[in-house]
């Protein structure tokens, strides 16, 4: 794929780093290249150790395993924290005692939140998220336990911000229902 490709012609990227990054891409089920440029904000923002504690971490089985978790974490975390700011944006853009509410008005602009093209991918992102299997590199129960604790985390996140882009601008009630239905 182009994906692949391009990871595997970027000089960042080792032999080991590659495979790892296959793993990745797999577990979360991710293009190779989002999979490297989550890779490499873990290690940025995620990791406490050293370059070379990866590694030596990479060729260890546990620790490798270990490692993959941590990253999966990771990224679920991220994911929520975008749309718990999307979240704040939309809650307080037009509060004008809001301290942040001439960034946010900013950030609505700049983001297209008030376009039916906005609304219309978090709605199919929902749906997405609704129609979702657990994957079958989920293994354990606890995992499978904290995948679905992770997708309804994101669930509650779209409908609210859903919720909150249809009080600002438009509301078709038999949409909202009909997601409410959902659950």
């Amino acid at each position: 794929s182009a994906s692949e490709s391009k990871l595997l012609s970027s000089k960042d990227v080792s032999g080991k780093s590659a495979k790892f990054i296959q793993e990745i891409s797999k577990k979360l089920n991710l293009d190779q290249w989002q999979s490297f440029l989550i890779f490499k904000s873990f290690l940025l923002e995620g990791y406490c150790g050293s370059l070379q504690d990866i590694h030596n971490l990479l060729p260890n089985s546990v620790d490798h395993s270990t490692l993959l978790v941590s990253i999966e974490d990771y990224y679920y975390r991220e994911r929520l924290y975008i749309l718990r700011c999307v979240k704040q944006i939309l809650g307080y853009w037009q509060d004008g005692s809001h301290p942040f509410r001439v960034v946010y008005e900013r950030c609505v602009d700049v983001l297209d939140i008030n376009t039916d093209e906005f609304v219309s991918g978090v709605w199919k992102q929902f749906d997405k998220s609704v129609k979702e299997e657990i994957p079958t590199t989920v293994e354990t129960p606890d995992g499978e336990r904290k995948w679905v604790h992770q997708l309804l985390l994101e669930q509650c996140e779209l409908l609210e911000i859903l919720l909150l882009f249809y009080k600002d601008f438009l509301f078709p009630p038999e949409k909202i229902v009909g997601s409410i239905k959902q659950y």
